[in-house]
Parts: structure tokens; C-alpha cells; sequence
């Protein structure tokens, strides 16, 4: 049985949001019931280890195509870890390190940002997922992760 915000959630059927939400309150389960296709989960090293996403999966009886790496594992093979429908990484606000000063790149002048975030959103530009997911309990270090967040979602600020 789902909570309330849960179940709202799942009936906006959103295919790109930040499911923001504070820890036990079943983040991972709204992921997992919003995915479709084949799925990557982005997720830092002990929560791949300790193999909860399988875990929830079994539980909410859910069967994907499904790849779960570290971080660490995503920075340095996103180039060719191929398509996916659906994108969720899991502790986003590890993925927003976006630092509140600029650099030029080409013409633009963009956030410096953290590896990972490079790749993240050079990834996600590339193969175009029709779903992504950033789950967190603490999304917001600054402003700079908001526009993180918001660029990563497809914003255009």
C-alpha cells in the first residue's frame, strides 16, 4: 500500500522529476513503480552493494531490464553504457556538485560543475532517456543544485 504522496506521484505519471522527499518515505518505490524499459540506477557504491533496489523490486513484485552501478562505475564508463528508457540516480544530491562560480565553455558561460555532473548531463543529452529520476532526501545544498537539478531536467535558465 502506498502513501498518500506516493500514490500522487505515481498518478501525475511524471517521466522527469526530483522525487524529493525525506528518508524512509518510500522514494525508491515511487522510482521503481514509475520506470519503464530497460532501467540504470545510478546509486553510490553501499546501496548497490547492499542490493536494495533488488530488494524493493522482489517486494513490489516489479520485473525490468534492469543495470545498477556505482557512481563511481558511472563516471567513468558513461560513454558506453548505451541506451536506457528510464534514468534514476539514486542520492542526487551527490550528483548536483555544482559550484557557485563559472566557466566559459565554447561562446556560454555555465556553473563549473563535478565530474560526475559532466557526465550525467553529457549522458543524458546523448542517449535521451524518455524517463529520469533524481532521488534524494537532501536536494538542495544551494542555489547552484537547483539549477543542477533544473538543467538535468531539461530547464532552460
Amino acid at each position: 500500500m502506498l502513501y498518500a504522496h506516493q500514490q500522487k506521484i505515481i498518478d501525475d505519471n511524471p517521466k522527469k522529476c526530483g522525487i524529493f522527499h525525506g528518508t524512509g518515505s518510500g522514494k525508491t518505490t515511487v522510482a521503481w513503480l514509475l520506470s519503464r524499459g530497460k532501467t540504470l540506477i545510478i546509486a553510490p557504491k553501499t546501496q548497490r552493494d547492499d542490493k536494495n533496489w533488488e530488494r524493493e523490486m522482489k517486494r513490489l513484485e516489479i520485473t525490468r531490464d534492469y543495470k545498477i552501478i556505482s557512481k563511481e562505475e558511472f563516471r567513468r564508463d558513461w560513454k558506453i553504457l548505451g541506451k536506457f528508457d528510464t534514468v534514476i540516480c539514486d542520492e542526487a544530491h551527490r550528483l548536483l556538485g555544482v559550484q557557485p562560480s563559472m566557466r566559459k565553455a565554447g561562446s556560454m558561460w555555465l556553473p563549473k560543475a563535478s565530474q560526475l555532473f559532466d557526465s550525467f548531463y553529457s549522458f543524458i543529452r546523448l542517449t535521451s532517456p524518455s524517463r529520469l529520476y533524481l532521488v534524494t532526501a537532501t536536494p538542495t545544498r544551494s542555489p547552484m543544485a537547483v539549477w543542477g537539478a533544473a538543467t538535468l531536467l531539461g530547464a532552460q535558465w
